[in-house]
């Protein structure tokens, strides 16, 4: 019985700290086109959002388009590779992005136009003439906690656009809703809920022998 209950308490706090892990990070899909002559079937690719643990007031970002589909390298003032917007406008510090993406910093929230998506507060650019770039990853530290904003653009609620070549040839701007479902899981959170679920299945097969011997 207290082999079991230990194995209980291990599976119970292995899925506590992967319930809150899985409450850090969240994920944004791109599903909104607003290209010229429409880029394809979405969803076009996705950025994740993670509070950081170890800094404070920091959270962390990573875009990733879909296969075949790349960022537009241009100097429209109305087409970026990432806009979005934070609760309060706060001026936030940049950094871990890496080259060719630019991104004054420290930022004041302004009012940045977004092709068929309104305007958002914060910007980083792809200058005309760089590589063709399908992911980048920054840090957005402001000097309170930071809460994402959106536009409401018909029915959605666009939290990030971002200007992109798509597959098909047609470039313009992609807008990206909250993906319903919940978080993803750290691989930390992975290990710990492996740990109890391996623990609940020792409980059940030694519990298993216990009645068998009984019989």
């Amino acid at each position: 019985m207290k082999k079991q209950a230990l194995l209980g308490a291990a599976l119970g706090l292995a899925l506590s700290f992967g319930a809150a892990s899985m409450a850090n990070a969240t994920v944004y899909v791109f599903t909104q086109d607003a290209c010229t002559g429409t880029c394809g079937t979405g969803p076009f690719g996705t950025v994740t959002v993670t509070n950081d643990a170890s800094l404070a007031n920091t959270l962390d970002f990573v875009v990733q388009l879909a296969a075949g589909e790349t960022f537009h390298d241009t100097n429209d003032p109305q087409h970026h590779a990432l806009t979005f917007s934070l609760v309060g406008d706060p001026t936030i510090t940049i950094s871990g992005l890496g080259s060719p993406f630019t991104a004054s910093t420290p930022q004041a929230a302004g009012s940045t136009s977004a092709a068929g998506f309104g305007t958002f507060d914060y910007v980083i650019n792809l200058p005309k003439g760089s590589d063709d770039p399908s992911s980048f990853s920054f840090k957005a530290t402001g000097a309170g906690p930071l809460t994402l904003d959106f536009n409401t653009v018909g029915a959605n609620q666009i939290y990030f656009t971002t200007d992109i070549f798509g597959a098909n040839g047609n470039t313009g701007n992609i807008g990206a809703i909250l993906q319903t479902g919940g978080g993803v899981p750290e691989p930390a959170s992975w290990a710990l809920m492996l740990v109890g679920f391996g623990g609940l299945g020792a409980a059940l097969r030694h519990r298993r022998r216990q009645t068998l011997a009984l019989a």
